[in-house]
Order: C-alpha cells, then structure tokens, then sequence
C-alpha cells in the first residue's frame, strides 16, 4: 500500500494543528479562571505547554520548508500574529467559539 500525502494536504494539517495550539494556549491564558489550580498546574503552565508544542511543530515545518505557508494557512482559522504581546486584548467571545466548535472536536480525535 503506498501513502501518497500532498504538499498541499501537508500544510493544512500543520496549519490545523498549527491554529489548535494557539487557540488552546489562548483559551488557557485568557480564559480559564485563574483560580483554579489542577494538580498543581496553573493556567501559565497549560498555556507555556501550548506554545512548547508550536515551538516543535515550527521545528518540523521548516525542515520541510513549509512554515511560511503553514502560518499563512493557520492565519485563517485563527490570527494569533499579535497573541501575546503586551498591548494585545483578546476577544475572548471568539477564542471560546473557537476552542468549542474548532479545538473540542479535535480533542476527541486526538490520542492522548
């Protein structure tokens, strides 16, 4: 049996995988209440272990060099470009639409 995966079909997967992390990371900083503390975890952590994951994911697309399309592709489920910085204010309303209606149903799927 030979598995033949596109370029194009590549950078959608990364790119999905790409805007999951930021919107999880996001929902964890911005919108999990702050004090609620799971096994010791804070929401800091959650969130610093989202971006660890993008930070590999990253790694992978540019070996492949695809990160620039991958970003471009991610962008359009969800702009994260100024997430994070100092002046930026979250719409809140969307990164909760997103985490329900994009990020659970991958969860689901997800193995771990």
């Amino acid at each position: 049996m030979k598995l033949l995966i596109t370029r194009k079909k590549m950078i959608r997967t990364f790119a999905e995988e790409l805007a999951y992390l930021q919107i999880r990371a996001d929902w964890w900083y911005y919108c999990f209440p702050k004090e609620i503390v799971v096994e010791n975890t804070t929401k800091q952590d959650m969130s610093d272990q989202m971006l660890s994951d993008v930070s590999e994911l990253r790694r992978v697309c540019d070996a492949f060099g695809i990160l620039k399309e991958v970003y471009s592709e991610a962008y359009k489920i969800y702009d994260f470009r100024n997430s994070g910085k100092h002046s930026f204010v979250p719409d809140i309303e969307l990164i909760k639409k997103l985490n329900r209606e994009f990020c659970e149903p991958r969860k689901k799927k997800r193995p771990m």
